[in-house]
């Protein structure tokens, strides 16, 4: 069983990254380039955002913005601000421009990092110092063959640093600013990997915006802790979901359950183009008294649907 009673974000980078060296962390395909991420390459890659937020003034307790869909890029800025006392203020990709705006004028970041299909000319009202996620990653491959490590600063390790701001509202409402500290993260992160330890070295794919604490604790901080492989997409919608999910085979995903309806909704079409709905309907109701090898088979399309390695669903 893994022990992650860290007391930073910090000390759980240097864990991983040495316990799950030579595994695979993040997986993404852009055009047909596939590009892969390493444990062992995760703090080599921290150090080097590190020195680019220096570089754009963004210092320790200072703010940057992140407006993009979820990318390996995201994940390590997300994870640099965890680990280096920087302030993160990650914002779903779409909301709208008022809604930007609002977030930058409460929390005036020193650098927004966006992504270049997102349209953002309107934030040059509110900060001229901007980044994009194209831009990040020439300045990180330009870096690449250099020796980099973050080394170790007690000052990081400070479970009362602030390492976010996280703007939410619920399903309605303006959205306010939540600060999280990272005594929140972890403690968060404890509670849940105590509980999922069998998620070892499998695969999920990202799909949920890594602007949620949701996404950012199940979907990237407990697969990381546990050495499992994360999947990002260029794009996400259902044809894509289920084009990933036959090529990755993942073992475990999570949703919100809008998400779940609609792949449910997919499955009970199926199901009646197969003429099997009434069986289908049928084993459902009668689903906790069926042994799991025998689940396994009846709602074998289900599962094949899923990729055929699916654990859990959150």
């Amino acid at each position: 069983m893994v022990d992650l009673r860290f007391r930073s974000l910090l000390d759980l980078i240097d864990f991983i990254s040495e316990k799950y060296s030579t595994q695979q962390a993040f997986v993404m395909r852009k055009g047909v380039r596939r590009w892969k991420v390493l444990y062992k390459e995760i703090p080599s890659y921290i150090n080097k955002i590190d020195k680019i937020l220096k570089q754009e003034g963004v210092g320790f307790g200072e703010k940057f913005l992140v407006w993009g869909t979820n990318s390996y890029e995201y994940a390590l800025l997300l994870l640099t601000a965890l680990s280096t006392g920087r302030v993160a203020i990650p914002v779903d990709f779409r909301n709208k421009p008022e809604t930007i705006k609002m977030i930058l004028q409460n929390t005036r970041p020193k650098l927004a990092i966006v992504s270049s299909f997102l349209n953002s000319a309107f934030i040059k009202d509110e900060l001229t110092n901007i980044l994009t996620f194209e831009k990040l990653t020439e300045k990180l491959l330009e870096t690449l063959k250099q020796d980099s490590n973050p080394g170790t600063k007690e000052s990081f390790k400070n479970p009362e640093n602030i390492c976010e701001i996280v703007f939410t509202s619920g399903t309605t409402g303006v959205p306010k600013g939540v600060i999280i500290k990272q005594k929140n993260i972890t403690s968060n992160l404890q509670a849940i990997t105590h509980r999922l330890q069998s998620i070892n070295s499998d695969t999920t794919i990202s799909i949920l915006p890594l602007s949620h604490m949701f996404e950012q604790i199940v979907g990237l901080l407990l697969p990381l802790s546990l050495g499992a492989k994360i999947i990002y997409l260029q794009k996400i919608n259902s044809f894509r979901m289920l084009s990933a999910f036959k090529e990755y085979k993942p073992s475990h995903l999570i949703f919100v359950p809008q998400m779940l309806k609609i792949m449910w909704q997919k499955f009970e079409v199926k199901a009646h183009e197969k003429n099997k709905f009434n069986q289908f309907k049928f084993a459902l109701e009668h689903a906790d008294l069926i042994p799991l090898p025998i689940k396994r088979f009846v709602f074998g399309d289900i599962f094949k649907l899923f990729g055929g390695k699916i654990k859990y669903l959150a």
